[in-house]
C-alpha cells in the first residue's frame, strides 16, 4: 500500500495522495505544470520500530500465572524471615541468659553469703586469742 505524498497516511493503490489530500487540492487548484515543495515530515514511529508481537491470551495467561506465583514466593519468603525473627526476639526475651547479663550496670557481681575458708580460720583465732 502506498503512503501520501503530502501527510503520510495510506493511499490507495496506485494512488499518490489520500482522499483527504485530493479534497485539499480540488478546493485549492493550480494551474498544470507549477512546481509543488511537498513538506518534510518526520519518521513516524510505527515506521521507525519493528511491530510489536500480538500475544495469544494463552500465552499471557501463562504469563500472569508465572508473575503470580513469583509474588506467592516473594510473599512467603518474607513472612518466613518475619516469623524467624519475631521467634528469635521472643526466644531472647523469653531467656535472658546469665543473671550477670541481666543486672545493671555497677551491680554486675555475684554475692555469696557463706564465708570463705580463709575467714573461717581468722575468725577461729581471733576468738581464741580473746
Amino acid at each position: 500500500m502506498n503512503r501520501c505524498l503530502k501527510c503520510g497516511r495510506p493511499a490507495g493503490e496506485n494512488q499518490v495522495f489520500c482522499e483527504d489530500c485530493l479534497k485539499d487540492m480540488e478546493r485549492y487548484p493550480v494551474k498544470p505544470g507549477t512546481p509543488v515543495v511537498l513538506p518534510v515530515r518526520p519518521a513516524r514511529e510505527a515506521e521507525r520500530r519493528p511491530e510489536k508481537r500480538k500475544v495469544t491470551p494463552a500465552v499471557e495467561i501463562a504469563r500472569l500465572r508465572r508473575q503470580r506465583q513469583s509474588l506467592w514466593i516473594a510473599v512467603a519468603a518474607l513472612a518466613a524471615a518475619l516469623c524467624l525473627c519475631v521467634g528469635l526476639l521472643l526466644f531472647r526475651w523469653l531467656n535472658p541468659g546469665t543473671p550477670e547479663e541481666t543486672l545493671p550496670p555497677g551491680r554486675d557481681y555475684i554475692t555469696d553469703s557463706t564465708p570463705a575458708p580463709q575467714e573461717i580460720v581468722s575468725r577461729e583465732t581471733s576468738r581464741s586469742a580473746g
